[in-house]
């Protein structure tokens, strides 16, 4: 008995299976080359977060011991903010606070941890919005120019 059939069978299913587990395999790893959308609803349907950048309003206030004071008065809520120091066209990051959420319209004071700070400097101090992917919700840190420069008192 001759089996000649079966052989091309199963050639086709093994180079069906070779090509889509190569398809998958191409599609995972492009996958970490494109970032999944950041969006965020406040009422009105998702948005993309850096649309909303623009809409943060606060006041801040930084003292030389690295205590951080902001006073959400717009009506975007900020999940955390990152504070750089500004020195002669260089800028260098001090990291974030260790709270999370600002309420719109209240207040949070947090320490910038290790942060050496003297009176009269420049810091910028950039809202990180908390924003929501398809799977999970993910913080998102606005552009510099978002920012408030507070002097250091």
């Amino acid at each position: 008995m001759k089996r000649r059939g079966l052989s091309p069978v199963i050639a086709t299913v093994l180079l069906i299976a070779i090509a889509l587990t190569l398809a998958l395999a191409i599609f995972m790893w492009a996958k970490t080359w494109v970032g999944e959308k950041i969006e965020k609803d406040i009422g009105g349907g998702p948005q993309a977060i850096e649309m909303f950048c623009e809409d943060v309003s606060f006041e801040a206030r930084v003292k030389g011991d690295g205590e951080v004071t902001i006073t959400n008065i717009g009506n975007i809520p900020i999940y955390n903010v990152e504070v750089k120091k500004i020195r002669k066209g260089s800028v260098k990051d001090l990291g974030s606070l260790g709270t999370t959420g600002i309420a719109v319209g209240s207040s949070m004071t947090g320490k910038l941890v290790g942060a050496s700070l003297t009176e009269g400097e420049d810091v910028n101090v950039i809202p990180i919005l908390l924003g929501e992917t398809e799977s999970f919700k993910t913080p998102y840190v606005c552009d510099d120019k978002y920012g408030e420069e507070v002097v250091v008192s």
